[in-house]
């Protein structure tokens, strides 16, 4: 909110602005006039970094902004002090399943729910914790019902955040909209991996069949296929969580992230025809 209340007093020190953005467009049901107008691109904003190609892509067709002025960078690990070592899921023993985050209409945790509840009655072992504020309405009774669930819903403080990574095997991220995700860094980071749907820029953060799962679409019956895929094959989840942490120490480290917003930055300034010292 604060970018449109800075921008100008940059403008008049003849600063050369380069805007990061998360989402392009707010997601559905989070709008509103006010509120599209505070998240839309500001003027006076020399460069973009968008986070995924959907963002930059998104930013092209919706407001008209060159490629050329789009850098793609994608979001660096966030980490959490105190996570425990990763125990090894025992032989036999439950898939550990995790939803960390607000939860939102379009985030689908009811496909989630549905697609467990499917898991469980096909005989598999696995545990489910949801964690993050918000809505759940007529889902509650449902998650209430359903043996190895765990629900903490409410805003989950950073000091919990290494418990919740350090007792899960995969996040889970059922979303039938996306921009990108904050959990899938925070995640590789503390050598979970993930499944996700195909929708927005998950796709790039997660590399199929070696960091995590892409389902084949945005329903109940493809989040269960690469959930069963997981519960039955404990050696394809060990890969998946080795190519996690993978991922972590060297695609998204910050030391990489950095590099690559240093270049981004000295393009921009060449050319300007400005001095890069």
């Amino acid at each position: 909110l604060w970018t449109r209340l800075v921008t100008p007093a940059l403008g008049r020190r003849r600063a050369r602005l380069v805007c990061t953005v998360h989402d392009a467009t707010l997601h559905p049901g989070e709008g509103g006039r006010v509120k599209d107008w505070f998240y839309a691109p500001v003027p006076g904003v020399d460069a973009y970094i968008a986070l995924t190609r959907f963002v930059a892509d998104r930013l092209v067709d919706v407001y008209g902004i060159a490629r050329q002025r789009i850098t793609v960078i994608p979001h660096g690990v966030i980490t959490f002090p105190g996570i425990p070592p990763m125990a090894p899921r025992q032989e036999g023993g439950p898939l550990r399943l995790l939803f960390l985050g607000r939860i939102q209409p379009y985030k689908g945790l009811d496909l989630l729910v549905g697609a467990y509840e499917r898991l469980l009655a096909e005989g598999h072992a696995a545990t489910l914790t949801i964690a993050g504020f918000g809505e759940l309405g007529d889902l509650r009774g449902r998650i209430e019902a359903l043996p190895g669930i765990s629900l903490t819903n409410r805003w989950i403080p950073h000091g919990e955040m290494a418990g919740l990574l350090g007792a899960a095997d995969a996040v889970v991220l059922p979303y039938v909209e996306a921009s990108q995700s904050g959990v899938l860094p925070a995640a590789f980071a503390a050598g979970l991996t993930a499944v996700v749907t195909p929708v927005g820029g998950l796709a790039e953060q997660v590399d199929h069949e070696v960091n995590g799962l892409v389902a084949g679409g945005t329903s109940q019956k493809a989040l269960l296929g690469q959930l069963r895929r997981l519960a039955g094959d404990g050696v394809l989840l060990s890969r998946l969580k080795e190519g996690a942490s993978r991922t972590a120490r060297e695609e998204l480290s910050w030391d990489r992230i950095a590099g690559s917003v240093v270049r981004a930055v000295g393009d921009l300034l060449a050319d300007d025809g400005l001095d890069q010292s």
